[in-house]
């Protein structure tokens, strides 16, 4: 039926994308793969359960709620059964504190950071890698960029932002 066609044709696009990928590592360029749709923010979400190392991540998770409840919950729950930890810089809200509330049952150490505009994008640092998500439902897509150069100056950036931000009192 056309629901497993276009499942088909879903993966068999990943795992060409994915060849394309390691080829493009192996040749010295940076890795790039680009999603779109829920899927693709999910394939780009899931990457990150291979991760290695620490996840350090940007974002505005009342947005991510919103727009992606169940693949935030899909998140959180195997990153916890993995126990791979995670540091997060939010945006300093009500909701966000609420939320925050619970941030030490799931392997997460979270700061603030105070901002009038919401973040349009949600950024993940990890294992080399930097991935993106758009916090639009209309425009869902995801970016998954590989490269120790990138990745370390994203990383450096972060932790200038980490060193600034509120802990949670």
């Amino acid at each position: 039926d056309k629901k497993n066609l276009e499942l088909a044709k879903g993966v068999v696009s990943f795992g060409i994308g994915n060849l394309a990928s390691k080829y493009n590592l192996l040749a010295g360029k940076p890795n790039i793969r680009f999603f779109e749709g829920k899927e693709g923010v999910a394939n780009v979400l899931r990457d990150s359960f291979t991760s290695k190392t620490e996840i350090l991540t940007l974002a505005d998770n009342e947005a991510m709620n919103k727009y992606y409840p169940e693949l935030n919950k899909e998140n959180i729950e195997v990153r916890k059964k993995l126990d791979i930890k995670k540091r997060l810089i939010s945006i300093d809200t009500p909701y966000i504190r609420e939320l925050a509330k619970n941030d030490s049952n799931v392997n997460t150490e979270r700061r603030l950071i105070n901002s009038i505009e919401k973040f349009a994008t949600a950024v993940q640092i990890y294992d080399n890698k930097i991935t993106y998500i758009t916090l639009d439902p209309n425009r869902a897509i995801g970016i998954i960029i590989e490269d120790k150069a990138i990745y370390e100056m994203q990383k450096i950036i972060f932790e200038k932002l980490w060193e600034n931000a509120k802990p949670l009192i």
